[in-house]
């Protein structure tokens, strides 16, 4: 017994030895570079505001511009959660690891709660640009919807367990939490490539066989491509960081680096409608020039143009 006894006490040791706590750096230096990213892109995010406001605001839906000032107002609170978190951690509990990793800040749940809206209000008119684009499909607009809200109710819950759990040192090891985090990150990838790859395909499909439409139609494709891999890697990612580094709030710092991916993404589909419709435009003046035939109407490269920036 005595022997089995130490036996089991060394393995005790061991064990503990192997699971020494994390340093601060571990714990929150990358959390802290990640919050300052964040804050950079917000910046971003207010000069493409500003041209927005310059250029289209007042041509805009009523919809469309309602949408654009709640996500301004939504970034803005974010970007504040934001700060409140890194000053509470950073300077608060100034190097003592169990203050952080056992205390969720309430602006931690606040922050993770203006991204679901944002994320539901930006892919909700990427949605609407789904139906457009496929002419009204109900079947794959419903699906993509569907998926997207239940994204956001998974992320909604994140926020509820975050508040009741109230330590880091729980959220990471309650089962449900994981469920989740890691279901509504993997919901949000499949969404935006969905998303990406159906406005691809309906990009491909209306190609007019005319050089310079094409251009402004693969122009398109690349914009999607690019907006729709961002976001969807920084959600791998999310979920690397959350399964793997236990240790260490990377992947918190993430989650508010993907509240400004998605916001900088529409924003920048917004205003580079001007520039796409004159070089739409410019193939429309161009076609009528280079042709002695004046029935020529319908123009697929340069109608694209105005179904995929309405």
């Amino acid at each position: 017994m005595n022997r089995n006894s130490t036996h089991i006490t060394s393995g005790r040791q061991t064990a503990t030895q192997t699971m020494a706590p994390p340093t601060i750096q571990q714990l929150l230096g990358g959390y802290l570079i990640e919050s300052f990213v964040a804050l950079m892109l917000y910046g971003v995010f207010v000069a493409q505001a500003y041209v927005y406001a310059l250029n289209s605001a007042v041509t805009d839906s009523f919809i469309l511009r309602t949408s654009v000032t709640t996500i301004a107002a939504l970034e803005t609170a974010h970007s504040i959660f934001v700060i409140h978190m890194a000053y509470g951690y950073a300077i608060d509990a100034f190097g003592n690891i169990k203050a952080i990793a056992g205390n969720i800040l309430w602006s931690g749940g606040v922050s993770l709660a203006c991204e679901m809206v944002i994320v539901a209000l930006s892919q909700g008119l990427y949605i609407r640009r789904v139906w457009i684009m496929s002419k009204g499909n109900k079947l794959l607009t419903s699906l993509i919807s569907v998926l997207l809200t239940v994204r956001v109710g998974f992320g909604l819950g994140t926020v509820v367990l975050m508040y009741k759990l109230k330590t880091w040192s729980d959220f990471r090891t309650d089962r449900r939490a994981y469920t989740t985090v890691v279901v509504g990150l993997s919901l949000s990838a499949l969404v935006d490539l969905l998303i990406a790859l159906t406005l691809m395909f309906y990009l491909w499909k209306n190609k007019s066989g005319v050089k310079k439409s094409d251009n402004i139609v693969h122009a398109l494709m690349a914009y999607c491509v690019n907006s729709g891999l961002v976001t969807t890697v920084c959600s791998v990612v999310t979920i690397m960081t959350f399964v793997f580094m236990e240790s260490s709030l990377l992947f918190a710092g993430f989650v508010h680096i993907a509240s400004k991916l998605y916001a900088n993404s529409l924003m920048g589909t917004l205003n580079a409608r001007g520039v796409l419709r004159q070089m739409a435009g410019t193939v429309n003046k161009s076609r009528y020039a280079n042709s002695n035939d004046m029935e020529v109407r319908y123009q697929p490269g340069v109608s694209v143009v105005s179904l995929f920036v309405p």
